[in-house]
């Protein structure tokens, strides 16, 4: 009668991650032994990013670390680029990769005192021989303000009704608001009617660590007085967490030309008595008074 032939299938719809594992076949009829035969089922899982990198603010020199965490089976590579290189990022930056099971690896790319050529666009690629996928982060590097004009503890001159022109620079990122005071008191437009701010102008000014921000901001007297004479203060804030502001403070120190507010009067005296005449004069600075005879 010869041996009977039978055919079965075991069909796992949709394969899941789960669906991996040790199958077995068992044959049997009842009058000899069982007979097993064993094998190993692999779902290979694309890769899926679990925990993605996302946007990071640092202050220039502090350590930028972006963190992408990936699932897949078989275990994913994970490698990292910035936006419009060529090449991976690997020797300016630190690349560290903790694996966990079978299907999950951490990296961590460290940009170590970031500067603010650093900044841009930087993408987590993750591939398996399934597939690839990817996650891009920016990095936004801040740059604490710093004031390259007027100079510090400085004194300025300029002569009485003339106009007194002074220009603030600050550099930084982002770019700072520029603030003006007098004798600890701010100056503004709508108030002050014989003070006159510009609008802040600003540009890009190249340093060793990458392009900054630059802004100009100038305070005019329009006709300085005696009264304008005093402290001013210049202060540049950008609002990093590092240290949002700083200020710089000079002198105006306004000339004020001669006046002689108490002239002599004509006197007559008799023989031998002392004459004295007396003269009385203002001045910024103060003035000298020299008498002369007129012949």
């Amino acid at each position: 009668c010869g041996v009977y032939n039978v055919t079965q299938t075991l069909t796992l719809n949709d394969t899941m991650d789960n669906d991996s594992g040790v199958y077995t076949c068992t044959s049997m009829n009842g009058v000899v032994e069982v007979a097993t035969v064993d094998f190993m089922l692999f779902v290979r899982v694309a890769p899926n990013i679990t925990e993605a990198p996302g946007e990071l603010t640092v202050v220039q020199a502090e350590d930028a670390t972006f963190t992408c965490v990936a699932t897949a089976r078989p275990r994913p590579s994970i490698t990292w680029w910035r936006v419009g290189s060529l090449t991976p990022v690997m020797e300016e930056a630190n690349v560290t990769e903790m694996m966990s099971g079978e299907r999950v690896l951490m990296s961590n790319l460290t940009i170590g005192s970031a500067q603010p050529s650093d900044a841009g666009n930087y993408t987590c690629v993750t591939e398996n021989e399934v597939s690839n996928t990817s996650a891009t982060a920016t990095l936004v590097v801040h740059v604490v303000p710093s004031i390259t004009f007027p100079p510090d503890n400085h004194t300025f001159y300029t002569n009485e009704f003339t106009p007194a022109v002074f220009q603030c620079t600050a550099t930084g990122i982002p770019p700072s608001e520029i603030s003006w005071y007098r004798n600890g008191t701010v100056l503004n437009n709508s108030t002050d009617a014989c003070v006159t701010l510009s609008e802040a102008s600003v540009s890009m000014f190249a340093t060793d660590g990458g392009n900054v921000y630059q802004v100009n901001r100038s305070l005019t007297l329009d006709n300085a007085t005696d009264s304008d004479s005093g402290n001013y203060t210049c202060v540049a804030d950008n609002g990093n967490a590092v240290q949002p502001s700083v200020s710089q403070e000079f002198e105006l120190f306004v000339r004020v030309a001669p006046n002689i507010t108490g002239a002599p009067d004509d006197l007559t005296v008799v023989q031998p008595e002392d004459a004295t005449f007396t003269c009385v004069a203002t001045a910024r600075p103060r003035p000298n008074i020299t008498w002369w005879r007129v012949e």
